[in-house]
């Protein structure tokens, strides 16, 4: 009862039509109308009962019935609920008691007789050869399907007792619709259920064979182990680990990329397939905007195959480079644009024990065929501009590392003899404090002489005049020391006049 002449609810509505199709079931009936189904197991993307094409096809329909029925049922009953002026149990209208004929049941394989075999008569499903297996007998799946119709009709007739008068909003016809909906509502549940469940068993099953869970690691070891069998020792894949020396001299540092296990596991170098070349054509790389350099020397050229599950690759991964003690390299990050050209990014120089570790972010760009779809739908403007723009990335996708050693540039640029730094650490480390410190520029510092004159004398000339710089640098801080004291000696002098003055 209301206070208003107005009804709680609007008059009249128009509702949005609700459309199903059923294009898919109709595919797989045959001409005699029997369903036909199965997995193309033969598919490169079979390769579970589950994960596989022909499955995902089939949940994804049953998935839009089910919300389809589901909106419909939803819409009858609400007109249900709305009072009528009427005494009929509405609460009767439900399919729970409607059988489901979707079970993943196996039974134990006999070969014993199974009646007759005049049961399978008649059947609504054509299952092919009956074989024999732990799948339910043909003749079962037959009497499942017979008792699901005949509950299925049994519930439907009894509504026609039920709801007599067909001029209510509550009929029989209404009641039907709303049980047979819920019932299909329920058959796609169970199919989905059913599916997952044979999926985790064959999932337990493996578990059980295994012994355990496997991990993105564990199939990194896995992978390990394979290609320690697979490959030759020239060309199995070798830990990404390497010294940073001359030769025939020890080695100055280490650099590596490192996997660092998300389990917390020590870090170890990731494993890579590796083409060396100990000479090669000059490469160079930029330091200003009319400024080049040229190097040359030992390369390697690296590929690595990264193990993920389900985006997950288990690790993160850093480049870990580390200095001995009296020891200074310089090195260059970056991508290789051209053959013979490298675009550094970023550069660090690395001296006496220090350890730098830094974070790789690494990322995927499409596969041919993934940009191939992704931009089949597009404009043929936008497709031009996409195609140029993965052309841009596929140009700059090789990292690389340089590695410089300095004291061989260093000799070179105080035009001594080669090696002839290696044993004066204390002239090395003033000459580099100089350079980067000071920004002393090297002809200060260089052999100035003969070039025929022994390797002693143009050591002992480096050494006069790193000394003679090294004089006048202290001799300058000298200066500033006695000058910043004189200031500071005067502001208190200053500052004790001054209290003078106040106390007067």
């Amino acid at each position: 009862m209301t206070t208003t002449d107005s009804t709680p609810k609007p008059e009249s509505t128009v509702q949005p039509s609700l459309d199903a199709s059923l294009t898919y079931l109709a595919k797989h009936l045959s001409e005699d109308l029997s369903l036909h189904f199965s997995i193309d197991r033969a598919s490169k993307k079979c390769r579970t009962p589950r994960r596989n094409r022909d499955i995902e096809t089939a949940l994804k329909h049953f998935a839009e019935l089910s919300e389809w029925s589901s909106k419909v049922v939803s819409y009858l009953r609400g007109i249900i609920a709305v009072p009528s002026g009427h005494s009929l149990a509405t609460s009767s209208i439900h399919g729970a008691n409607i059988f489901v004929p979707v079970l993943p049941y196996f039974e134990k394989i006999s070969t014993a007789p199974q009646g007759d075999g005049q049961g399978a008569k008649g059947l609504i499903v054509s299952l092919g050869k009956v074989r024999e297996s732990p799948v339910l007998h043909v003749g079962d799946l037959y009497v499942f399907l017979q008792e699901h119709k005949r509950s299925l009709k049994s519930t439907i007739d009894s509504f026609g007792g039920l709801f007599k008068n067909d001029n209510f909003l509550i009929n029989k016809t209404t009641a039907r619709v709303v049980a047979v909906l819920e019932n299909a509502k329920e058959i796609s549940s169970y199919l989905r259920s059913s599916i997952e469940y044979i999926e985790h068993m064959l999932f337990e099953q493996l578990l059980t064979a295994i012994g355990k869970e496997l991990t993105p690691l564990d199939f990194k070891n896995y992978m390990s182990y394979h290609y320690r069998r697979l490959f030759n020792d020239l060309y199995a894949p070798r830990p990404f680990c390497y010294p940073i020396r001359r030769p025939d001299h020890d080695p100055e540092g280490l650099i590596s990329i490192e996997s660092l296990p998300k389990d917390g596991g020590l870090p170890e170098p990731i494993y890579t397939q590796l083409r060396y070349s100990s000479s090669g054509a000059p490469m160079k790389f930029p330091i200003s905007a009319g400024t080049n350099v040229t190097f040359e020397g030992e390369r390697f050229v690296h590929g690595c195959i990264l193990h993920s599950f389900q985006g997950d690759s288990g690790a993160n991964f850093q480049l870990n480079v580390r200095a001995r003690q009296f020891s200074t390299f310089l090195v260059l990050l970056g991508r290789i644009p051209a053959k013979d050209t490298f675009d550094p990014s970023h550069a660090f120089l690395v001296k006496n024990r220090d350890d730098i570790k830094i974070p790789l972010n690494l990322e995927t760009i499409p596969t041919p065929k993934q940009f191939k779809d992704a931009i089949e739908s597009l404009s043929p403007e936008q497709q031009r501009f996409a195609k140029a723009y993965r052309g841009m990335q596929l140009s700059s996708t090789l990292f690389g590392i340089v590695v410089l050693q300095l004291k061989p540039q260093l000799e070179k640029l105080m035009r001594l003899p080669e090696d002839a730094l290696t044993k004066e650490i204390r002239l090395s480390e003033e000459l580099f404090e100089l350079f980067l410190e000071y920004q002393i520029p090297s002809d200060l510092l260089s052999f100035g002489g003969p070039e025929n004159a022994s390797g002693a004398e143009k050591l002992a000339a480096v050494k006069l005049n790193a000394y003679k710089i090294n004089d006048m640098i202290y001799e300058e801080k000298k200066r500033e020391l006695e000058k910043k004291l004189e200031e500071e000696r005067m502001r208190r002098l200053e500052e004790e006049r001054k209290r003078l003055e106040e106390e007067r």
